[in-house]
């Protein structure tokens, strides 16, 4: 009987490590290697007021339910939404994209996007066209996948700013698998060191969560601070509690392994950044709830499409 008990607690003991491992731990490092230089970044973003961009639109393309437990470490087994959503900074210089989303293809391929936006879709596409710059965080379907299959792509490719990282991706989106012919003359931003992108909007590499990913720092025409973060954190309670996506998402559940050290190395800047700098603005990709607030605040305008007067 004693040895039965014992092998069911040894059993238990080992499933809780297990658990524990893999799903609970979340801990983000104290310290970090990942030092970006804010005072050379607002530098770079220096520009003149009128060219900077004056507000910033989002589209919610789709969105996936899942337990809270995907979106942070820990047992929580609530429902949680994950927007999947693109970015518009409105300018007088020119409109610059963050993230164009996919399209049904794509999101069939990777089985992500539920209730999908055609309408909003549509918008992107059609922004696309009439935007001046055309970025993106990082190579992954959801914010990447529409730009290689666009019907506009010969117009888009000069005003594209990608890594090399994010270009060869471009592949795995394509009915062929290989990299549209028209990226071939695309000129790579650097991997490393900061980027000019638009006026005002200064692009960091920031690789770990993919090896192509990049954060934006905005510096708005009427002084505000913004830093679009993409995928660092998935929701802002990643910042509050200092605790990142656990083993099992990075490792098993998501499109790619994430590289845990590095992406949780970017998180305690991402963390201490935002403690020094508390009226920096910090714009997720994924956190629903988070980006309606900043709807609701005006800090954000839904929808692509034209200011209002």
């Amino acid at each position: 009987m004693r040895v039965t008990v014992g092998i069911v607690l040894c059993l238990l003991l080992g499933l809780g490590g297990l658990v524990y491992f893999f799903i609970v731990d979340g801990r983000v490092p104290q310290s970090t290697d990942f030092n970006p230089s804010i005072a050379d970044i607002r530098r770079l973003a220096n520009a003149p007021s009128e060219e900077r961009p004056s507000a910033i639109e989002v589209e919610f393309l789709a969105e996936d339910r899942l337990p809270f437990l995907g979106l942070q470490a820990g047992l929580d087994l609530r429902g949680a939404t994950m927007a999947r959503s693109a970015f518009r900074l409105k300018s007088n210089w020119g409109d610059t994209i963050i993230d164009v989303g996919m399209d049904r293809y794509v999101a069939a391929l990777f089985k992500t996007g539920e209730k999908f936006d055609d309408t909003s879709l549509a918008r992107i596409g059609g922004a696309m066209v009439t935007a001046r710059r055309i970025v993106v965080t990082h190579e992954h379907p959801d914010h990447l996948g529409y730009l290689p299959r666009s019907k506009s792509l010969d117009q888009l490719i000069p005003k594209l700013r990608l890594t090399r990282e994010q270009i060869e991706a471009t592949a795995q989106y394509m009915e062929d698998g290989r990299v549209p012919e028209a990226f071939r003359g695309v000129d790579p931003v650097p991997s490393k060191g900061f980027t000019s992108v638009a006026p005002g909007v200064v692009l960091i590499p920031a690789p770990g969560h993919t090896p192509g990913s990049v954060l934006f720092y905005v510096h708005m025409a009427d002084g505000r601070e913004v830093l679009f973060v993409g995928d660092i954190v998935w929701t802002m309670s990643n910042i509050q509690d200092e605790t990142g996506r656990s083993r099992l998402v990075q490792g098993v559940l998501m499109q790619t392994s994430e590289d845990r050290p590095k992406t949780y190395q970017v998180l305690r800047w991402l963390i201490s950044f935002m403690d020094q700098n508390p009226d920096v603005l910090v714009v997720p990709s994924h956190d629903d709830v988070y980006l309606r607030k900043l709807i609701a605040s005006g800090r954000l305008v839904k929808g692509f499409g034209p200011l209002q007067p």
